[in-house]
C-alpha cells in the first residue's frame, strides 16, 4: 500500500508515453504549516510538505495534472523539540479534464501513523452551466477503523474576476448525520495564477481540516476561516500565504480557539 501512489503515477505516465502523449513537469514545490492549540494542553500542530505537478496533455480539450505529495507531520507539545518524532503521509491529487463543461478532481493519501486517518479518499466533479455558473458534487471518504463519508452538491458563480463558491457538506457517523457548510470567495487578478481567496466554515463537523487525528473530531461544532494569497514572485517562483482561525466546541463543553498560518513556494519551470 505504501507504494500505491507511485506505482499509480508511474503508469499513467508510461500509458501517457505510449501514445505518444506529452508530459511536462510544471512545478515542485514546499510547504509548511503551523497550527497553535491551547487546550486542554498547549500543542503545535506543524506539517511539511513536498510535492510536484505533472501534467499530460491528452489532445487539445482532454488533460490530466497529477500532483504527488508527502506530508511530514509532528504534534508537538510546548517544550518538546521538533522532529523529536517525524510521521508521513503519502498523497497524490488528480485533476482530469474530460470535456470542454466537465471536470474531476480525485484524491488518495494513506498514512501508518496515528496523526492522520489511516486512508483519506475524495471525488468531486465539476459541470459548467450556463452564464458563468457551475454545478459541483463529489464525496469524502475518511478511514480509522471503518469507513465514514461525507457527501456534498455546491454551486459556484463567475462574477467578473470572481468566483463565490457555496457547499453544504453531510457526514455519517455511528448512525448520526452531521451537516456543515463552506462559503468561499476567490479574487482573480490579470494572471489567473494570481488570486486571493476567502473562505469561511460553520456546523457539526470538522472536516474543512485535512489532517483529523480521532473520527471523533468529525462530529465537533466548529467554525472558522482562512484568508488564502497566492502571487507569482517572478516568472519561476510562486508564493502561497494562508491564515486561518478555527473554534472547536467539544461535546464536554469544552471551547478553543486554534490560529495557523501557513508559508509555502514553489518553483515553475
Amino acid at each position: 500500500m505504501k507504494y500505491l501512489l507511485f506505482v499509480f503515477l508511474l503508469a499513467n505516465c508510461n500509458i501517457a508515453f505510449c501514445q505518444e502523449k506529452s508530459i511536462e513537469l510544471q512545478s515542485v514545490g514546499v510547504t509548511n504549516m503551523m497550527e497553535f492549540y491551547n487546550k486542554p494542553s498547549r500543542v503545535n500542530w506543524n506539517i511539511t510538505s513536498i510535492e510536484g505537478t505533472i501534467k499530460t496533455n491528452i489532445d487539445s480539450t482532454h488533460n490530466i495534472t497529477f500532483v504527488p505529495k508527502l506530508n511530514l507531520a509532528q504534534k508537538v507539545p510546548i517544550g518538546d523539540g521538533y522532529f523529536k518524532t517525524v510521521y508521513a503521509q503519502e498523497q497524490l491529487e488528480t485533476y482530469l479534464i474530460i470535456s470542454k463543461k466537465l471536470s474531476l478532481y480525485a484524491l488518495y493519501a494513506y498514512s501508518s501513523s496515528t496523526l492522520f486517518s489511516k486512508h483519506l479518499a475524495i471525488v468531486e466533479g465539476t459541470f459548467l452551466l450556463t452564464n458563468g455558473w457551475n454545478l459541483t458534487g463529489g464525496s469524502k471518504m475518511y478511514y480509522w477503523t471503518k469507513p465514514i463519508f461525507s457527501y456534498t452538491v455546491g454551486l459556484e458563480k463567475y462574477i467578473g474576476n470572481y468566483l463565490i463558491t457555496v457547499k453544504p457538506y453531510l457526514a455519517y457517523m455511528h448512525s448520526n448525520c452531521y451537516g456543515s457548510i463552506n462559503v468561499g470567495v476567490r479574487r482573480y487578478f490579470k494572471d489567473p495564477k494570481n488570486y486571493i481567496h476567502a473562505c469561511f466554515f460553520d456546523g457539526h463537523s470538522a472536516e474543512i481540516v485535512p489532517h483529523l487525528d480521532s473520527e471523533y473530531l468529525l462530529g465537533n461544532n466548529t467554525w472558522g476561516c482562512y484568508m488564502l494569497w497566492q502571487q507569482k514572485l517572478t516568472s519561476s517562483f510562486l508564493l502561497k500565504t494562508v491564515a486561518s482561525f478555527r473554534n472547536e466546541q467539544y461535546t464536554n463543553g469544552m471551547n478553543r480557539n486554534i490560529p495557523g498560518f501557513t508559508l509555502g513556494i514553489n518553483y515553475i519551470f
